[in-house]
């Protein structure tokens, strides 16, 4: 249970940039399914969820340079164009919202 549960709080987004782990690898593979999902040690997306990721960063423009690369080095919050979505029971709510450092929690701030 104990990697589940960590695995899950890297849902919650990065001081910075807003991703999640998914999100991040979804840019980072631009937006290849088998590559995001080979980065995983249990697999663990599905095709609905990744197509929802995939979907919600395009619309936000996150395909786009220099949206992406900015994004990716912390410089564009894409939590302040994100829409709400939760995570683990925590709602996720424009850009004052939980995130996680690691696998310390943030609290809003």
């Amino acid at each position: 249970m104990g990697p589940a549960l960590r695995r899950l709080i890297e849902e919650l987004p990065e001081p910075g940039s807003g991703l999640s782990r998914t999100e991040r690898a979804v840019l980072e593979e631009e937006g290849s399914f088998p590559r995001v999902q080979a980065r995983e040690s249990v697999p663990w997306i599905t095709d609905l969820f990744f197509a929802r990721v995939v979907t919600e960063l395009h619309e936000a423009g996150l395909f786009d340079e220099p949206a992406r690369t900015q994004c990716l080095a912390g410089r564009l919050d894409y939590r302040a164009r994100a829409t709400d979505r939760w995570v683990g029971g925590v709602l996720l709510q424009g850009p004052s919202c939980f995130r996680r450092d690691g696998s310390r929690i943030i609290p809003p701030g």
